[in-house]
Parts: C-alpha cells; structure tokens; sequence
C-alpha cells in the first residue's frame, strides 16, 4: 500500500495533510525519514513512525460501545447526540456504522462496525 494511504488510514488526516508531514521530514519507514507519498509499504513488516510514534494500521475496527439514554443508534441526527458523538475523530474517520434501533430512552449494548462488515448487535434489557 501507498504510504500516504497508510497515512491516511492510521487517522493522521486527509492525504493532502500527510503530504504536509511527509514534507517536515517527520516520517520514517524502518528508521529512514521518507519524502515520497508514493513510496509501496508493507503495513505487517514495514515499521512507520511519525514524529518517533511508531503507528499500527487496523484493516478493521470494532466498537462495542454502551449507548446511553438520550443518545440515538444512527450516524447522524440534527436534534439528538448520535452514538458516532460519541467516538473519536480517530473513530469516526474508520468509516464506521452502528447497528441497532434509533431508541431515544433505551440503553444497550451497541457493535459499531466497518460499513462493509456483517452486523450485529447485543440489546440489554
């Protein structure tokens, strides 16, 4: 995969700021600083740091997430919080989705899931 891909996935912005990083000379692959967005990595064997921050790319994150009362199961709402309100940017730019109904007043336990993932969810009652 393309390291500004890599970049981009491990939540360090869009690709045009990880271009930024990459131009400040604060990217390493494997201890050698890198300029190219370009360069082809190996997210298993290659070793990425940023700023001496060694990153761990996740193909694919799971949440499971205990959605209080007065926050909505949906991804977006203009007049109530969401459970994606609840995560972090980190979170939110996984391209995640909670599964389960849009009860205001319940609490359960939500999965929050990859869009292209096979869903679930466990309900407490």
């Amino acid at each position: 995969m393309r390291l500004d891909k890599f970049l981009v996935d491990c939540g360090l912005g869009s690709r045009t700021e990880v271009k930024q990083l990459l131009k400040k000379k604060i990217v390493t692959v494997n201890g050698a600083v890198q300029h190219s967005p370009k360069l082809q990595i190996d997210s298993d064997a290659d070793v990425v740091a940023v700023d001496g921050r060694i990153l761990t790319h996740e193909d694919f994150v799971y949440y499971l997430l205990n959605k209080p009362q007065g926050v909505i199961s949906a991804t977006e709402d203009k007049v109530h919080r969401t459970v994606l309100d609840l995560l972090d940017d980190i979170a939110r730019h996984k391209q995640v989705f909670p599964v389960g109904r849009l009860a205001l007043k319940n609490m359960w336990i939500s999965v929050i899931w990859p869009m292209y993932r096979v869903l679930w969810m466990w309900t407490m009652f």
